[in-house]
Order: structure tokens, then sequence, then C-alpha cells
């Protein structure tokens, strides 16, 4: 079989599949009308290409790293810079696992917003929405006793860590295919606590973390813009298609919000838009997915450096973000 991998899916479509934007863009409005969701607003004009790359390099400085700049309304790959190191990357996803645990717990009614657990070994008590914006173990630790793997993969899905790439198995046939991060099968109660915390065991690609961020700022899964992709083009029948629980969403991006207002992602907090965000790091590698305007999204990063913790990653964006709304 000879796999072409998609740099980019139905959240960062190919060149010649972006003239389908605006009907995505109606029918993406029925589904998230139908659901609650905030539905796409009119596309605004971006940056160009070397206007986006100036930015990126600008904002990476002397830092190895890599930033993929997303258009989170459609879930577009506008660009991908990298110094020192592959475009294309490999990853755990640290501590950005804890907004999979988050929203699990939330979606399956094991907590609600209101509910109190420890943040750490002191035990003072804090809700889920402190816990994403500070550096709360403990209270992920819990959460993954009350969880179960199937309810975390499940989660991990719907928030966007499955893209749909192509590949040709002969030269005169193409297919579409989910691509699923990877999760460890078995696992006890003390991996299953690191995975739930610390993103232990799991490995994700890039474009797993491009259409996170897509997916958190916009409201719709990768599979309600595939589905949507599908109907557009009527190739071959949708696969199941996954939604968001609303109200697990707002209270995860809420805590997205405290994170960089006045939490552990503050470094990104450089210009007067709120963003949202959460950083990840461990093994000398550091992550940070964010989007802004918090309330009515434009643009969304991912940030992934080398030989760095996390705040490095959101003064980056932070950076990025500066440049991008003083050129607005």
């Amino acid at each position: 079989m000879r796999p072409e991998v998609a740099n980019s899916l139905i959240t960062a479509l190919p060149e010649r599949w972006l003239a389908v934007n605006c009907l995505i863009a109606l029918l993406l409005v029925s589904a998230a009308c139908a659901s609650g969701a905030r539905p796409p607003v009119a596309p605004r004009p971006v940056a160009s290409e070397m206007a986006l790359s100036e930015m990126a390099y600008e904002a990476l400085n002397n830092r190895a790293g890599t930033i993929i700049v997303l258009d989170p309304r459609y879930g577009r790959v506008l660009k991908r810079v990298s110094r020192g190191t592959d475009v294309q990357f490999t990853s755990s996803p640290f501590e950005i696992a804890q907004i999979v645990t988050a929203y699990a717990a939330l979606e399956t009614g094991l907590i609600t917003d209101k509910t109190l657990l420890p943040c750490d070994e002191n035990g003072t008590g804090v809700d889920v929405t402190e816990a994403l914006s500070r550096n709360c173990p403990a209270f992920f630790t819990e959460l993954s006793r009350k969880l179960t793997r199937a309810q975390f993969a499940k989660a991990a899905e719907v928030i966007g860590f499955t893209y749909y790439g192509i590949e040709s198995p002969t030269f005169d046939r193409t297919l579409m295919r989910p691509v699923i991060a990877s999760i460890p099968e078995r696992l006890t109660s003390e991996s299953f606590a690191a995975l739930a915390v610390k993103g232990t065991g799991m490995e994700a690609r890039d474009l797993h973390f491009a259409q996170m961020a897509s997916s958190l700022a916009s409201g719709a899964t990768s599979s309600e813009r595939f589905a949507a992709y599908l109907m557009v083009n009527a190739r071959a029948a949708a696969p199941k298609v996954y939604s968001f629980n609303r109200q697990a969403l707002a209270i995860v991006q809420r805590g997205l919000v405290k994170a960089v207002d006045e939490g552990v992602a503050k470094a990104a907090a450089q210009i007067d838009q709120k963003v949202a965000g959460r950083i990840g790091g461990g093994d000398g590698h550091a992550l940070f997915i964010s989007y802004a305007p918090a309330t009515d999204p434009q643009v969304a990063l991912v940030v992934y450096l080398n030989d760095a913790v996390g705040r490095d990653a959101a003064e980056v964006a932070g950076k990025f973000y500066q440049s991008w709304f003083s050129k607005k």
C-alpha cells in the first residue's frame, strides 16, 4: 500500500477543495443551529502567506520549533513555519490531555462545573475551570479514578485527536480514512492516571493538535466537517458523526480562557483580546494550543518548541497574536 497522508483534511482542505468552503459553511450553520452551537461567521480577510511567515518567524525568534496558523472557523491550515526542526511533528500531548480528561468527566456527568476536588497534595478544593487554568495534577488523578479508557478515548476523538487523511492503495483509487492518535490499550490504574494528567503513552501528530485547536474554537468536530465535505462532493457515505456536548464544551472553554487570563498560560496574554489556550510540556519539548479572540475566534495556533517549557510556547503564541491583531 502506498500511503499519502494528506497535509490537510477537512480541517485543512487541499487547495483544489477550497472552493467548497462556502457550501460547507452553510451545512455547518444548519448543524450548529440545530445543536445550539455558534455558527461560522463570514470569512474575514487573512494575512498573506508572506506576512504570516514573517509573524511566525518573529514570534519564534531564535527558538527551535514549529508554528501552525489556522483559520478556526473552517479548520484550514493557513501556514506552517518551522525553525531548526521538522515542520511536521509527533508528540505526547503532555498536560493538554487534561482537556480530554475534563471534557470526558463533564460529558459523562461524573462532575459538574461546581464539583470541587483537590488541586494538589495540600488538599485545596478547586472546580474544573480552575484546575484547567492551573497546575492541578491531583484533580485529574482523581478524575482518572472515575473514568474508563473508553470514555477517555471517545472524548479524545470528539475533541480532535482524529483527522481524515488521504491514502492511495492503487494509482487510480484514492480513499479518505480517519487517522486516530495512539492511546495505549492496556492500562493499569497508575498508567491511566499518568495518561489523564500528562498524556503519558499517547502519541499525536501535528494535525491532531491543529484539529483540536480548531474544534475547541469553533465548536465543530472533525467528523462534522468531514461529513459536510462529503455531502457537498457526494463522493462517499459519511462516517459516524460525533458532536460536542455543548455544556461540557463551554465549561472547558472557560477554563482555557482562565489559563491565559491568570493561570499557567498567562505568557500568551500580550494583547487586549481574550485568548484561550492550554500549555503542556516534558522531555525538553513544549506545546501550546490556543485561539483568539476567545468569544469570536479569528485565528488559532499550535506552537511546538524544542528545548523549552510550556510557558515558552505560550509566550511565542502571545507574540504572534500581538503581530496578528496589530495588523488587522
